[in-house]
């Protein structure tokens, strides 16, 4: 199956597929030579372009049938697996239906258990029930007897006590009439003071009481004032630790930008220490420093044998002086010379020691690699830069924030200023109604004392009248009204007994009730069986509350019939899905032997039709054009000695691979024999290029019938040839074109009328739309026809990889 240019059924067009371009670096000698040179290539390519075709539409069809078996294989594959589910859902859901029968028996079964169990429980403690109830009313009854000897008794006693009381008024008192007239003042006083104490407690209780409410009606005004003020004040305090927090990080962000200027600085400092004229100043000082050092060394060294020889030449005059004062002026002056040969030997060691610190600083200078070290500080200085407008963004962010918080607790402060307001008289109002609560209490409190005085005074008043009346009348009188409230109590407590009584009785009837009931249900409960549930009318009351079980239970039988049709239609599919992948797998193992076949047969005629065994040579910048019959869409990459190429150019041609390697790539390799491989997707086909060195080149000059221009045109009107490097060739009469850009062979007689390479390359200028030749006709038959170009640019010519 072709397509693209190759497959229209136009003269000129096959001919554009089927032909290839002249080699880059063949010199022409004359145009009847090339003309001759390229009947023979396009007769030779068009027995290999005829089995290839053949090859290439075998293949083509072979994988369009291996990929279509593949497709029926898949579809075959999928169709069994979700058969094999449907089965194995079936098989699942009968599982799973007999599992639910099964356990709804059981269920219902249980349930039914549990029914006559709960029966059985019901009448037991419907009997347990009755025999309390009618402990409880035996009780009630023998209550209700004692509370009648009760009352009986009860009555005979206030009886008694009333002959007791009428007996004492017939006896009289022994005091005297005064005495008690005194008494009942004194009592009579009391009274009145304790009603007056009484008055003045419950005034002042009141007023407490009233000032209680005022203090508890402030607390909730404060309460509610306070759950309006708190809010906004812990906003506030949130607010200001926000902005506290906010300051802290900008004033520190401010100090570490700071830093990073002093860094910056810092660096830069560095920086104007590498500049070439400061830098070369420094290291002339500091190699002026290390010569410096050195002569102060020898200058030390020529002190030191100095200071040496003043030594021995003192010490020789100290031996021979003869008298006592030479002697010791002998010794001072040696020993003069000693201390100062000590000094200049002190003096050398610092000057080695300086020479040292000097020749390493000046090692140190020399060693500074000055463009690396500049680098360095700008890729330092680059960083702190970077470092320093990230901070001073976050400097200036937290100023934002902060200005922001700023407004904010402005605005709060406002809305402070609102609800402090009632807060403050709200708690104010609180504070002075919890002292005038506190002061009414204390005048409770005194009012109290008072009254409890009074009534202590009126104790004793009444206390000393009744020590001046008649004790056993009083007694009597006392024991008279404890008789009236005995009987009283006595009938309550009988009036009490009779209506537990009663309500023993309803309760015990209740229960002899309830006891009938539960040996019904227990009786009917005992009836029941699995096979009458199942079976039972919908209106029951087992069945309407176990419905979903024994519907389960009674619907299973017909659906597991079902489900066991289902599954023997699922297991007849299976195996015709079965077949049909077994036929499908079958016609892929033929596909995939007919792809193999016809894979194998294309490589049989893979092969090199132009290009094998050229030879190039090193600087002259031309180019070899290498071509494989092999399609363009069925080539993966080219391989120059086993390596894959970097940048090579593909001429546009579907039937075969048209590559041109330029000299820029050709310069780069050694010199001999070297493998060019066209690798396929199912094979690959070697050439063998020959690159040679250079033996020696000279510029060539433009003679008769030549032009040469770089990135134009040349347009030659008579018998030539054409060189160009980017740009468009046109020669008018036979000869030839070799460029980095279109190509066309001028000749319009003979076999050259074909001799046309659909190719072009755009390094240097771009034809113009409009312009005449191959390209054109391309583009045009291109555009109109949807033909599809491979762009495969990697450095250079929108074409080339």
């Amino acid at each position: 199956m072709k397509t693209g240019l190759a497959a229209l059924s136009i003269a000129g067009l096959v001919a554009l597929g089927n032909q290839a371009d002249v080699q880059a670096d063949t010199p022409v000698e004359n145009g009847t030579d090339n003309g001759q040179n390229a009947s023979e290539v396009s007769e030779t390519k068009a027995a290999s372009a005829q089995n290839m075709e053949e090859a290439e539409e075998n293949l083509d069809d072979a994988l369009d049938s291996q990929a279509e078996a593949e497709e029926k294989v898949d579809q075959a594959e999928t169709d069994l697996k979700e058969a094999q589910d449907e089965k194995n859902a079936i098989k699942e859901e009968q599982s799973d239906l007999s599992a639910s029968a099964e356990e709804a028996k059981d269920s219902l079964e249980s349930a039914i258990k549990e029914e006559k169990d709960s029966a059985q429980a019901a009448k037991d403690q419907a009997e347990a029930d009755l025999k309390e109830s009618e402990e409880k009313q035996e009780t009630a009854e023998k209550e209700a007897a004692e509370a009648e000897d009760n009352v009986s008794k009860a009555e005979d006693n206030l009886k008694e006590k009333e002959e007791t009381v009428k007996k004492a008024e017939e006896e009289g008192t022994g005091a005297s009439e005064e005495e008690i007239a005194e008494a009942k003042e004194k009592v009579d006083q009391a009274e009145e003071k304790v009603e007056t104490a009484q008055k003045e407690y419950d005034k002042a209780d009141a007023a407490a009481q009233e000032e209680e409410k005022k203090q508890e009606t402030a607390q909730k005004e404060f309460d509610q004032a306070d759950a309006e003020y708190q809010p906004v004040l812990n906003e506030m305090k949130e607010l200001l630790s926000e902005m506290r927090k906010v300051f802290e990080a900008s004033s520190k962000a401010e100090r570490e930008c700071e830093e990073l200027k002093e860094n910056i600085r810092a660096v830069e400092q560095d920086m104007a220490v590498y500049e070439p004229e400061y830098f070369n100043n420094w290291l002339e000082s500091v190699r002026k420093n290390a010569v410096a050092a050195e002569a102060a060394k020898k200058q030390a060294e020529e002190a030191l044998e100095n200071a040496e020889t003043q030594v021995a030449e003192k010490k020789e005059a100290m031996e021979q002086a003869e008298t006592t004062d030479d002697k010791e002026a002998a010794k001072e002056a040696y020993e003069e010379a000693v201390k100062a040969k000590e000094e200049a030997e002190n003096a050398l060691n610092k000057a080695i020691e300086e020479l040292e610190l000097r020749k390493q600083a000046l090692d140190w200078v020399e060693s500074i690699q000055v463009e690396e070290s500049i680098e360095r500080c700008k890729e330092t200085l680059a960083q702190l830069t970077k470092e320093l407008e990230e901070k001073e963004a976050e400097v200036e962010a937290l100023d934002k924030e902060y200005s922001r918080l700023d407004r904010m607790v402005f605005e709060k402060e406002d809305e402070l200023i609102i609800v402090e307001k009632p807060w403050v008289e709200k708690s104010e109002a609180l504070d002075a109604a919890k002292d005038s609560y506190e002061k009414a209490s204390q005048i409770r409190d005194e009012k109290k004392s008072a009254l409890d005085s009074a009534k202590e005074e009126l104790t004793n008043a009444q206390k000393a009248l009744d020590e001046l009346s008649n004790k056993d009348l009083k007694e009597a009188l006392e024991a008279k009204e404890q008789a009236e409230a005995d009987l009283k109590a006595a009938k309550n407590a009988l009036e009490s007994a009779q209506k537990n009584l009663k309500q023993a009785q309803t309760e015990t009837e209740s229960s002899r009730k309830a006891l009938e009931e539960a040996q019904a249900a227990l009786e009917q409960a005992d009836g029941l069986t699995l096979e009458k549930v199942l079976a039972a009318d919908e209106n029951d009351p087992f069945y309407q509350k176990h419905k979903e079980t024994v519907d389960l239970i009674n619907t299973a039988p017909d659906r597991l019939a079902e489900l066991e049709k289902e599954l023997k239609e699922a297991e007849a599919d299976i195996k015709e899905k079965q077949n049909a992948l077994e036929a499908a797998q079958k016609k892929k193992a033929e596909a995939d032997a007919d792809a193999a076949i016809a894979i194998a047969d294309w490589q049989k005629y893979l092969q090199i039709v132009e290009g094998d065994g050229a030879e190039y040579t090193k600087g002259s910048g031309k180019e070899l054009n290498l071509i494989a019959n092999g399609g363009m869409f069925k080539f993966d990459t080219l391989l120059i000695d086993g390596v894959e190429a970097e940048n090579y150019g593909i001429l546009m041609n579907f039937d075969e691979t048209s590559i041109i390697l330029e000299g820029s790539v050709l310069d780069k390799l050694s010199a001999g024999a070297h493998k060019v491989t066209f690798k396929y997707q199912y094979g690959e086909v070697s050439a063998t290029i020959y690159i040679k060195e250079a033996e020696g080149t000279q510029d060539p000059k433009p003679g008769a019938g030549e032009g040469t221009e770089t990135g134009g045109n040349i347009q030659t009107g008579g018998a030539g040839s054409g060189t160009q490097t980017g740009g468009i060739i046109e020669a008018g009469g036979a000869g030839t074109g070799n460029a980095g850009g279109l190509k066309e062979t001028g000749s319009v007689t003979g076999e050259n009328a074909a001799a046309q390479t659909a190719g072009s390359t755009t390094t240097g200028k771009t034809p113009k739309t409009g312009d005449k030749g191959i390209f054109g006709l391309m583009a045009q038959m291109t555009a109109a026809l949807g033909a599809v170009f491979v762009l495969a640019g990697k450095k250079f010519r929108d074409f080339r990889r």
